[in-house]
């Protein structure tokens, strides 16, 4: 009889081997992640199931991410409604602009998180999540104080931009056709723009034999054109309640010798000889529709956003402006505004959600470099790729990345169009090489020509949220102070009248502006700009 003892040893290894192949088929699967995420209907988004970033996101993870697009018709108060009572159901809620109120305010959603109906977000702050480490790039205030509630949670995914270009609030642009046409240099003084603004009133720049020319004009909602004048004569930060810091201490720009120039200057171009070189505020689309007209009637305009007046597709429009430095006094002083970055809210995650664990680690994926650059630029290799040793950017220096499309104002579907939460890298957003002529080309020639007039200190940002009789007082007095500038500009009131002066600067004092002042000096600091 022969031996069988090595074909037995040889069936049970195979035996053995085929069992182990067997084992994950036999074993029960994983059950997929599927996240449900509500986000407001777009214009800018064509179809956000087959959207490039949705898609990346969805390698990158595993999961399947299911969008619920709703109208963004609501009101503060419903939304609001529909979490506290578990009738929204998501995993993910996007923030969007909602009716009446505005409900996705850092106040409210820290608020709604303490009562318990926000899922907390802590772990997207510790070391080696993106939250975590982007806390150390933001040096003028302390962001993670800033991010979390009274009880030290974290309720909500930030959109942060963080690049000198979000810190730029305004670039006067001019039409240099009419300056060649009238043989006028680009102005750099006060007397000179307004010598180039009358000008443009009267001497038919556009050349059609009619005075239907605009000689500057603004819109409220991207940087008022009486704004960016004042800061010829003092330093005027809109988004601080107009105090900044000098070399002896904290001031209110409205009370100063300099604020009492300002209004003498604006007056006089309101009615100069019957001809108004500044118009009324516009709304945001009544200044586009003058820069872009056929007709050519707009000489000058302000804006932090040139995306917000030119399109994107129109850019032959462009071509008539360039960007000017910083107006200046007659002694030459020069002021241009830098705003400080704060979050917004970007997304939250609701109590009742399915798998909160699984949310937070997509939000921690949003807040990523790689998800930025999407969420900035599109899809790596179509609409932007990483710069090579020779790439520059706008201000010669080496550049991050090579960007080929812009997509802001435009329909597309690249990313989520500034929904849900990102964070602009400074690093890479400072250093972009452009080789499309789009806005942000644009925005980024505006940022160059501010530069030398931007201050080397500036105030950490004044939070008045936890003190409702002072940030009433704020609004008090920030009233008080639009209605003294119409005035002034609209002759109204004499600002070079010591009487009409001096009521006005006693309107502050009634109005709590030391008790405000001295607040203030004990909240906020001063840091490197």
């Amino acid at each position: 009889m022969k031996k069988q003892f090595p074909l037995l040893v040889l069936g049970v290894v195979i035996a053995i081997w085929g069992g182990q192949q067997l084992l994950p088929l036999l074993a029960p699967k994983a059950e997929p992640i599927i996240l449900t995420i509500t986000m407001a209907e777009s214009p800018y988004i064509e179809d956000i199931s087959v959207n490039h970033y949705k898609q990346w996101l969805e390698e990158q993870t595993g999961y399947t991410l299911i969008f619920n697009v709703v109208a963004p018709i609501y009101s503060g108060q419903a939304v609001s409604d529909s979490i506290t009572d578990g009738t929204l159901q998501t995993d993910i809620l996007f923030s969007f602009t909602t009716q009446e109120t505005d409900f996705f305010t850092p106040q409210i959603i820290n608020s709604l998180g303490e009562g318990g109906y926000i899922y907390p977000l802590d772990s997207l702050l510790t070391d080696g999540q993106s939250l975590g480490a982007i806390v150390t790039d933001i040096t003028s205030y302390d962001l993670a104080s800033y991010l979390t509630a009274e009880d030290g949670h974290l309720y909500y995914a930030p959109q942060l931009d963080a690049s000198k270009l979000s810190t730029a609030d305004e670039t006067l642009w001019i039409n240099i056709n009419w300056l060649h046409t009238l043989d006028l240099s680009i102005p750099t003084t006060t007397a000179e723009l307004a010598a180039v603004l009358e000008a443009f009133a009267t001497d038919d720049p556009n050349g059609n034999g009619m005075l239907d020319e605009v000689p500057f004009a603004s819109s409220d909602d991207l940087y008022p054109c009486r704004d960016y004048l004042i800061n010829a004569f003092v330093y005027n930060d809109t988004d601080n309640y107009r105090f900044y810091a000098d070399e002896t201490g904290i001031q209110f720009a409205p009370t100063q010798d300099g604020w009492r120039e300002a209004m003498i200057y604006l007056s006089s171009l309101y009615g100069t000889d019957g001809v108004n070189l500044l118009t009324s505020p516009l709304t945001t689309h009544q200044l586009s529709e003058l820069t872009s007209s056929a007709s050519d009637v707009l000489g000058a305009f302000t804006t932090n956003d040139v995306g917000g007046v030119f399109w994107n597709n129109h850019f032959d429009v462009p071509m008539r402006y360039s960007p000017v430095s910083p107006i200046a006094t007659e002694d030459g002083i020069s002021h241009a505004t830098i705003s400080t970055p704060l979050p917004m809210v970007g997304a939250v995650i609701p109590a009742n959600a399915s798998n909160p664990e699984a949310a937070i680690t997509l939000l921690n994926l949003m807040l990523s470099p790689e998800a930025s650059l999407i969420a900035c630029y599109g899809e790596e290799g179509v609409d932007w790729e990483y710069a090579s040793a020779t790439d520059l950017d706008s201000q010669g220096a080496k550049a991050s990345v090579v960007v080929h499309s812009h997509y802001d104002g435009l329909a597309q579907n690249k990313n989520f169009a500034n929904s849900g939460p990102y964070y602009v890298y400074p690093d890479i957003a400072d250093h972009v090489s452009y080789t499309n002529f789009d806005t942000a080309y644009l925005n980024n020639r505006g940022l160059i020509v501010q530069q030398a007039s931007q201050p080397t200190v500036i105030l950490s940002p004044i939070d008045l949220t936890g003190n409702q009789d002072l940030y009433d007082r704020a609004l008090a007095i920030e009233d008080y102070t639009q209605q003294w500038l119409d005035g002034f500009c609209d002759g109204t009131y004499d600002p070079s009248d010591d009487a009409i002066w001096n009521s006005y600067l006693t309107g502050y004092e009634d109005l709590g502006l030391t008790t405000l002042l001295s607040y203030i000096e004990q909240t906020t600091s001063i840091n490197p700009a």
